[in-house]
Order: structure tokens, then sequence, then C-alpha cells
């Protein structure tokens, strides 16, 4: 708000100053003229548009940050899922179960599957099953060993 507040008040001012300098009775000293020019109308007008330009890209990011969050947990929730469903998912079970839409379901499974933590499937009758494998092998994990114990 602060950003917004200053950026408008500054671009104010610099119209304020740009008709003042337009009615200007002024001599014929360009130096001196291009000078005050600067620093009564450019210099305010560009802070402002700097100001409110830099509120934007903050806001975007905020966006972008917020977004991220929800894909997010909603990764983790499909990975919790997963977990109850012995690593088998289908897009019927996410959908149903998290209430979300279907193209939300699809983006966060694909998502998945392209981080190597999920695998599509497809049954004999054409369903597809997103097989999470780390899951389905968590009963192992106890009789694991060190890498070069093997």
């Amino acid at each position: 708000m602060p950003k917004l507040l200053g950026g408008t008040a500054l671009l104010r001012l610099s119209l304020f100053m740009l008709m003042g300098f337009v009615k200007a009775d002024l001599e014929d000293q360009p130096l001196v003229n291009a000078l005050t020019f600067g620093v009564a109308v450019v210099l305010p007008m560009g802070t402002g548009l700097g100001l409110l330009h830099s509120r934007s890209k903050q806001k975007q990011r905020l966006a972008l940050s917020k977004n991220n969050r929800r894909q997010k947990t909603l990764q983790t929730e499909i990975l919790r899922l997963a977990l109850a469903k012995a690593g088998r998912l289908t897009m019927v079970e996410v959908v149903s179960e998290l209430a979300i839409a279907l193209e939300q379901a699809n983006s966060v499974l694909n998502s998945l599957a392209q981080q190597g933590l999920a695998e599509l499937q497809v049954t004999e009758s054409g369903v597809l099953v997103y097989a999470f494998y780390d899951i389905q092998h968590l009963s192992e994990k106890n009789a694991a060993q060190g890498i070069l114990d093997a």
C-alpha cells in the first residue's frame, strides 16, 4: 500500500510540476531549463513509475509463491492418499477424496510423474493408474543396507 500511495503522489507531483513548467515564462537558458525540468518533472515521474512497477512485480511474486505452496500441499495430500491406497491411485480417487477439480488433479499427478515419484500405468480396461514405487515398497525399508554393504 505505501508503494501505491507514494507512486501515485509522485506522479501527481510530477504532473503538477509539468503544468507549472509549461505555463512558466522561461528565459532563454536551455541548460538551466533542462536541469529544472529534469529535477522537477522527470525525477518524480521516474521514481513514481518505479514504485508502481515494483508494487506490481511484488504482487506477481506473491501470487506465484501462493500458487507454489498450494501445489506442494496438493502433492503432499496425494502422497498421503497413495499411502492409504497401497501406492496406487486413479484420477477418480484423487478427485473424490481431495475434492479438487479434475484439471487440478491431473496437473499435480502429472507433476509427480515428471518428478519420478509416480509412474503412469494402464489397466486392461484402459483405466489410468498412478503407481508410486517408493510407497509400494515401504515395507522393505527396515531391511535396507548401506550401498557399499551389498
